[in-house]
């Protein structure tokens, strides 16, 4: 983990990439069979500027051009869409393609129809995503003018939310690399624990999904990489003379290290408090508090047992465990590698959670044994 250069970096392109689009053409698809109308569009919009930005139009004369045009223009703001083209619902295609297949919900999408009787207004704007519906007969100049200024004000608020998420998002984000970096200044060996543990906890995660796991997806799979950077933030309180230690700990020294579970998780929820949305920093929690039980009941802080474990702590002890018996420690030395999977397999079901277990061992299986402790480096 370095000391932050990472996320500048990343900060930096972020605010470099708005601040180039800022003053970029709002772009506008004419999906349209009709070259009149085409042009007469542009006619209409052409002196057109929006908060300081004018129009780039984009004009496709069928329902497969326009899909090309879509994948080809990522940011297109506003789309005026024929119904009747190369077939008579070509422009409802074209719309339902463009929600339910490319999943795009950003463009402002206003339907265009001289045949308004074949395609009623309700049933259009909820099956299709319609933004607005209008009768070719009824867009004059003025009024095409209040569809557009309509449909890129809701773009350009769906853009803003998005980039307020996105700052939410790095917020947590920057806590989440500032206190991994602290851990590591602390412990001189923690820094390539914590990568191994969070690139294994993925693994494990990715396995379960695979095996259909409840709850186990590709955002839950981002988290709880994020999230295990974070299981041993407690020793941050632990002091130097033990958790630099040259040799075993004693019963009360060992006694004062479990209380890093518990401080761990005290100090996430302080700084949970500082963002809105909490998912990345309430995974972390649970992690830090928890990833220290048992499956059957003898771990600690609250001697938990079974699926009263959150699934994300559960990963993370796996990941962890057999880190520790793979590394060097100046009590010991690295355990074999099959060694320290023969010691995790034969925990299951009293350390482990089975399921768990057997999704950390099919990736083990995956790898070439002599490679998976350097792949997870």
């Amino acid at each position: 983990m370095g000391k932050g250069t990472k996320l500048k970096f990343k900060v930096a392109k972020v605010e470099e990439a708005q601040s180039e689009s800022k003053l970029k053409p709002w772009k506008i698809l004419l999906v349209d069979d009709d070259e009149d109308v085409h042009i007469a569009t542009k006619i209409a919009l052409g002196g057109l500027v929006y908060k300081q930005r004018s129009l780039l139009f984009i004009s496709a004369y069928t329902a497969e051009e326009a899909k090309k045009k879509v994948e080809e223009h990522p940011d297109i703001a506003l789309a005026f869409v024929d119904v009747v083209m190369e077939t008579e619902s070509a422009g409802l295609d074209f719309v339902e393609w463009l929600r339910k297949v490319h999943q795009t919900k950003d463009i402002r999408v206003v339907l265009r129809t001289g045949q308004p009787g074949q395609a009623p207004e309700k049933n259009i704007v909820l099956d299709y995503g319609i933004n607005d519906y209008k009768d070719k007969s009824e867009l004059t100049a003025e009024r095409l003018l209040t569809s557009t200024i309509t449909g890129l004000r809701g773009y350009d608020d769906i853009m803003a939310i998005k980039k307020l998420l996105a700052i939410m998002d790095w917020n947590q984000k920057a806590i989440v690399y500032a206190m991994a970096t602290l851990c590591e200044s602390r412990d001189h060996q923690l820094g390539s624990h914590v990568q191994r543990v969070a690139a294994m906890s993925k693994a494990i995660a990715q396995k379960l999904m695979e095996m259909s796991a409840e709850n186990v997806d590709e955002h839950f799979i981002e988290l709880v990489e994020l999230a295990a950077t974070l299981h041993d933030t407690g020793k941050i309180a632990i002091p130097d003379s033990i958790l630099n230690a040259q040799r075993s700990l004693t019963v009360e020294e060992f006694e004062i290290v479990k209380t890093h579970s518990v401080v761990g998780y005290q100090t996430l929820d302080d700084a949970s408090h500082f963002v809105k949305e909490i998912g990345l920093l309430g995974m972390a929690k649970e992690i830090a508090l928890y990833h220290h039980e048992h499956w059957d009941g003898n771990g600690y802080p609250d001697g938990l047992t079974g699926k009263a474990i959150p699934l994300p702590a559960r990963i993370v002890a796996v990941a962890d465990v057999f880190d520790a018996l793979r590394a060097q420690r100046p009590y010991k030395p690295p355990w074999p590698f099959q060694r320290a999977l023969i010691k995790v397999n034969e925990e299951s079901g009293s350390h482990f959670d089975p399921i768990v277990v057997r999704a950390f061992m099919e990736v083990a299986a995956d790898v070439d044994s002599k490679q998976i402790y350097e792949t997870f480096n």
